[in-house]
């Protein structure tokens, strides 16, 4: 090749490759110029800051967070953008990259005129070709929205947490005191509100318009005391309860009415808490302290009405419990004097045990019952009051609250008697009476007196239940008073036909035989129960047991009847279920269908033991063998005395010389030990394993173990019958 041809290849090589770079960096320049407007468009803070803090770069996104343009800020330190603090951490971080070559992430609250936001940062160092780091490229992201998002979701979990623990409260076992002084902890725990640890509760108890201090953390003693009973008005948390609105204080001022000496400056936030079922009635108030000068927050106060519902509904579910308790409690009570009421039909007898009892029962300091002697009223019986006022005469002009009640024939309750108009002001102050229920004591319509309960030691409010037991009981007392003096008409007669009607014979021939009867009271000597044992024909013995509805003179004028018709068909030669069906028929004939017997009736025949028996509707009879197991003669037919005409059936068994056959009424089985029965298998283990000499014996034995069991309560009456054969060389 010429040198020419060389010179002129290489010039065209040289032209090529200047178009080549030419090219490049046109293309270049473009490439710059599209990824600059990409860098400036972008939603994010992109910047570049070299080793000394200052800015080299930043898009106008980033320049305009901060209100200012992109060519203000180039060339300049950070310090001399951001607040001191922002700036010193930023520079911080930017000479840890350096240090270390490594990206960074950060996420920071940062201030600026007129300006605060969190941005999330990452950091990255460029490299020369050295490897030197040369500058640090940083790209930020506005995250504030987020961060308020978390923070209000942060807020609410940490509310909900609180109020969770305090739903915990509701679930324990324990009283309400106790569960307030769990919550009030739980409140003053609250992270983020700014609350001293000092508060207390209050609740609104018998007194109205009063509230006690219930339970409280970092009281000094001194208001302890002097808070431990706030009037609805009084002080900050007197105003909260008599508003029935939130009181703010943020500071000592003229509202605090109870101060004390060294009191240190604070402020209040007092919540009523009000209940969710009867509107606007005030249960309590929360009382916290806060620092002095601290601001009303509405958030806080928010939070703190979401405690107080909360806490009303820990504390009306509590007093729903208590006042369930309590009357059951009541109910329980009042079935136990009902009872002792009914054991006895002496007037004075009742009339002291109700004073007494009743009294204790309600939660009262004093009762009496005055009774109505022509135009005056006299205290006959009391209980909590002096002595002396037993017998005391009340004049007409002074009795006025017991003509109130007689004269509108309802209970008078006064929840302040010393202020209360229709009552004789000046008597409740002679005997100290604050509040009262005074309840009429009606018989035959007519007011014969009134059942009083009080209060003394200070004006209290009478809760419902109680209200409701007064009245319960003094229905309960008038009844007994009407029962009483029917009773002294009605026992002569009534203990005439009883006589005649357990009388059985003193001896039957070849049968040793014991009997016994109990009423459950003196009310009911006269019952339904009954027993009979008489001699017929080829050396045969009728056994009788049964049970009348019923109590009284109508219940015996039916016994009679009954033990008549079971003798005059048994004459007759009937078995003993012919002998029951027409006794059935002939009752049904005579009484009203509302009346029924249970009736045990069998033919014994005492040469060889052979029992013919029919069981109408009563419990089944027990044979006791000699030698061998208890048995149980469980074949029933219906109950006879209805207008039905049911078929009865016999059915048979043996009675060994040295067995025992028992009878007995339901009153035996049904005996009671609180709410348990004594129970049919309880009486037959009993029989199984005692050991009798003779059916005495063996009758009261039965008898003394079903009072032991009932601790001498009985609620029923009880018959009893054993039955025996005697062997022949006895006979």
């Amino acid at each position: 090749m010429t040198l020419e041809k060389a010179t002129k290849r290489m010039k065209e090589a040289a032209r090529a490759d200047r178009g080549d770079r030419r090219h490049k960096l046109e293309r270049l320049s473009a490439d710059e110029e599209h990824y600059r407007r990409i860098v400036e468009s972008a939603p994010e803070h992109i910047f570049i800051i070299d080793r000394d803090g200052r800015i080299g770069y930043i898009n106008r996104f980033g320049a305009h967070a901060v209100g200012m343009r992109p060519e203000d800020m180039i060339g300049r330190e950070l310090k001399d953008i951001f607040a001191p603090e922002v700036a010193a951490n930023f520079k911080r971080n930017i000479g840890t990259i350096f240090k270390t070559k490594k990206s960074l992430d950060r996420e920071s609250f940062t201030k600026t005129t007129g300006r605060e936001f969190w941005l999330d940062t990452t950091l990255t160092p460029i490299f020369d070709k050295t490897g030197r780091v040369e500058v640090v490229l940083g790209i930020s992201r506005d995250i504030s929205m987020r961060k308020e998002t978390e923070a209000q979701l942060e807020n609410s979990y940490r509310i909900q947490s609180i109020l969770s623990r305090l739903l915990e409260i509701a679930l324990l076992d324990i009283p309400l005191d106790e569960q307030l002084q769990l919550a009030i902890d739980i409140i003053l725990s609250a992270p983020f509100i700014p609350l001293e640890r000092k508060g207390g509760i209050f609740l609104v108890e018998e007194e109205q318009n009063m509230l006690v201090l219930k339970a409280g953390s970092g009281l000094p003693d001194s208001l302890l005391s002097m808070c431990a009973r706030v009037p609805f008005g009084e002080c900050l948390c007197g105003r909260a309860a008599a508003g029935r609105k939130l009181v703010f204080a943020g500071g000592l001022d003229e509202r605090h009415e109870h101060q004390y000496k060294g009191m240190v400056p604070h402020g209040h936030y007092n919540i009523p808490v009000l209940s969710q079922l009867k509107k606007g009635r005030v249960l309590g108030v929360i009382v916290l302290y806060v620092r002095a000068g601290h601001e009303r927050d509405k958030k806080e106060e928010e939070f703190l009405h979401a405690v107080a519902n909360t806490l009303a509904g820990i504390i009306e579910r509590k007093q729903a419990e208590q006042a369930l308790k309590q009357s059951e409690v009541l109910s329980d009570a009042l079935n136990s004097i009902n009872t002792a009421i009914s054991s006895t039909l002496d007037f004075n007898q009742i009339m002291k045990r109700v004073a007494r009892d009743a009294a204790q029962v309600i939660g009262c300091e004093a009762s009496a019952v005055i009774l109505r002697e022509r135009d005056d009223w006299i205290f006959r019986y009391t209980y909590g009051l002096p002595q002396a006022r037993a017998g005391m005469v009340v004049p007409k002009e002074e009795s006025k609250c017991a003509a109130l009640a007689a004269c509108e024939r309802r209970t008078v309750v006064s929840e302040d008697a010393y202020h209360d108009e229709r009552v004789s002001q000046k008597l409740m102050k002679k005997l100290g009476i604050r509040s009262f229920v005074c309840v009429p004591l009606t018989v035959k319509d007519e007011i014969i007196g009134v059942l009083d309960f009080y209060y003394r030691s200070a004006p209290l409010a009478f809760a419902q239940v109680q209200i409701d037991f007064a009245n319960k009981l003094g229905a309960s007392v008038s009844l007994a008073l009407e029962n009483a003096r029917l009773y002294s008409v009605e026992h002569n007669i009534a203990h005439t036909l009883q006589e005649a009607l357990l009388t059985l014979p003193e001896h039957v021939e070849g049968i040793d035989f014991g009997y016994l009867y109990r009423s459950a009271t003196e009310a009911a000597e006269v019952g339904g129960d009954f027993f009979d044992i008489f001699e017929l024909e080829h050396d045969r013995v009728g056994l009788v047991i049964g049970d009348v509805s019923g109590k009284g003179l109508e219940a015996a004028t039916l016994t009679s009847l009954v033990k008549s018709a079971i003798k005059a068909y048994a004459y007759q030669g009937d078995s003993p279920a012919t002998t029951i069906k027409k006794t059935s028929l002939f009752l049904s004939r005579v009484t009203s269908s509302s009346i029924f017997v249970t009736l045990f009736f069998a033919i014994l025949d005492r040469n060889s033991g052979g029992l013919r028996y029919c069981a109408a509707g009563h419990p089944p009879p027990i044979i006791k063998e000699k030698a061998g197991p208890v048995r149980l003669l469980a074949q029933r037919s219906p109950v006879i005395g209805t207008a039905v005409d049911f078929e009865y059936t016999d059915f048979g068994a043996s009675v060994a010389p040295g067995d025992f056959l028992v009878l007995y009424t339901d009153g035996a089985t049904e005996a009671r030990r609180g709410k348990e029965f004594f129970g049919e298998k309880r009486l037959i283990a009993f029989i199984d394993k005692t050991a009798a000499k003779s059916s005495q014996a063996l009758v009261e034995k039965i008898y003394k173990e079903i009072r032991r069991y009932s601790g001498n309560a009985l609620v029923d009456d009880i018959a009893l019958m054993a039955v025996g054969r005697q062997s022949l060389s006895c006979i």
